[in-house]
């Protein structure tokens, strides 16, 4: 039996369909990555990835977390502090 496809859909640009693989990543993010290739992936689509809000802790970065989102299309990525790879992803999803 075929699952079926999972999406994650924008809200305020219209939508965009980014397949949800569950343990692996959505779309080109798959956990893991470094956040280097992350931001690479961002500046390759600017007219898909045009509003990203990057959040951290600057006086002690660190300490917490660092989350790239990306409102328009509701989900968000969430990078350990001290090794800077993908460890969560953060997805509202659509209805098919």
């Amino acid at each position: 039996m075929q699952r079926p496809r999972r999406r994650c859909e924008g809200t305020a640009m219209g939508s965009i369909v980014l397949d949800l693989r569950p343990g692996v990543g959505i779309g080109p993010f798959t956990l893991g990555m470094p956040i280097c290739e992350a931001f690479a992936q961002i500046e390759q689509q600017p007219n898909i990835y045009d509003v990203v809000h990057v959040k951290y802790y600057d006086e002690e970065p660190l300490k917490l977390d660092i989350v790239i989102s990306f409102p328009d299309h509701g989900f968000h990525l969430r990078f350990d502090s001290w090794s800077q790879v993908l460890d969560v992803v953060h997805a509202l999803l659509g209805s098919s």
